[in-house]
């Protein structure tokens, strides 16, 4: 999907509940990415987003005490994915967490659905570097 200028993934297709490790299964979507970052947009630094739902977390607790520290694993390990399978150098990407601080819509974050939305990691375009 495409949000505010930038591409969403929701973590749905790329993780576990309240976990920050990477489907093995689902990879084919990052390889997508990757091959746009290394063509298209091969001058361009990127920004890695994580976001969270607002449930604090249960059965993960105490791998992550919160949704910040979890939004942030995830898109970590999204960014070290891409370079180490598509070898884009640490130099291009900045990586942050929201957490739950900016849900898509934020009359629907205490539902199913909304949290469902919420959960993702989204790419963003920042400088162009040459």
């Amino acid at each position: 999907k495409i949000e505010s200028g930038g591409l969403s993934l929701g973590s749905g297709l790329l993780f576990q509940p309240g976990q920050a490790s990477l489907k093995k299964h689902q990879l084919a979507s990052l390889d997508q990415v990757g091959k746009l970052l290394k063509g298209k947009y091969s001058t361009y630094e990127i920004l890695i987003e994580g976001h969270t739902d607002n449930q604090p977390l249960k059965s993960t607790r105490k791998l992550f005490e919160y949704n910040l520290v979890l939004g942030y694993e995830r898109a970590s390990n999204v960014f070290k994915y891409l370079s180490k399978r598509h070898g884009l150098p640490e130099s291009r990407f900045q990586v942050m967490s929201y957490g739950m601080a900016r849900p898509l819509n934020p009359d629907l974050a205490n539902t199913q659905q909304g949290q469902r939305e919420n959960r993702r990691v989204v790419f963003r375009l920042k400088r162009n570097i040459h």
